[in-house]
């Protein structure tokens, strides 16, 4: 006998403290024996391991269930043995894990993932609304900066072009004014030199201006 493939999947959302909220609400509107009777078939290994009999004490375990769906909820999402996953025509992801198994849980996390999958039909309603609702952020667009704003950073970038121009020449040492030798510079038309960088600069600038003209 080998081992088998297990996997386990949840509904992918992020968990905001108002869906927490929203999500402890749900569970407490089932009565504890209703949502001990929905809960106990998928959920029946954990309350024995906290040797909790939902038999005779359903109050008990209508309290640990809630509260640790509500735990997995706030955290299961950052655990690195998940991962979000969705198939073309889903609207989305799902929270999924698993691995090689010989009977056991192939991954720390699959009880959780399970304990999430476990929760009343309209808290996972709620899970899914949640799921689609972040799927559909992560599928839209990045927008393009507004035109002005895309203006404004050029016009920055000319303006600050033209002052290293300008405190070149001011200097002297690398625009109009300078002392160097004249055949080891470039002229512009009124024969003044200038240094190479910034002559390549000062007519980048004259053909980006010329064409905004």
């Amino acid at each position: 006998m080998g081992a088998d493939l297990l996997l386990s999947w949840t509904p992918f959302c992020a968990s905001t403290a108002e869906r927490q909220e929203e999500f402890t609400a749900s569970l407490r509107q089932l009565p504890d024996a209703e949502l001990v009777d929905e809960c106990k078939d998928s959920l029946w290994g954990l309350l024995d391991d906290r040797e909790i009999d939902y038999k005779t004490n359903v109050s008990g375990a209508a309290q640990f269930i809630r509260s640790e769906m509500l735990r997995v909820f706030c955290e299961v999402g950052e655990n690195r043995e998940c991962c979000g996953i969705s198939f073309s025509g889903m609207d989305y992801q799902m929270l999924i894990t698993g691995g090689m198994s010989w009977g056991d849980a192939p991954t720390e996390s699959m009880p959780d993932i399970d304990t999430l999958g476990a929760v009343p039909a309209d808290t996972y309603r709620l899970l899914e609304k949640w799921a689609k609702e972040d799927f559909a952020k992560l599928r839209q667009p990045t927008s393009a900066p507004e035109p002005d704003s895309q203006h404004g950073k050029y016009q920055r970038l000319v303006d600050a072009a033209h002052e290293v121009l300008k405190n070149a020449c001011d200097s002297g040492s690398h625009g109009p004014g300078s002392d160097a030798e004249p055949e080891a510079w470039d002229l512009d038309e009124d024969g003044d030199a200038w240094y190479g960088d910034f002559w390549e600069l000062k007519e980048a600038l004259a053909a980006v201006e010329s064409k905004e003209d």
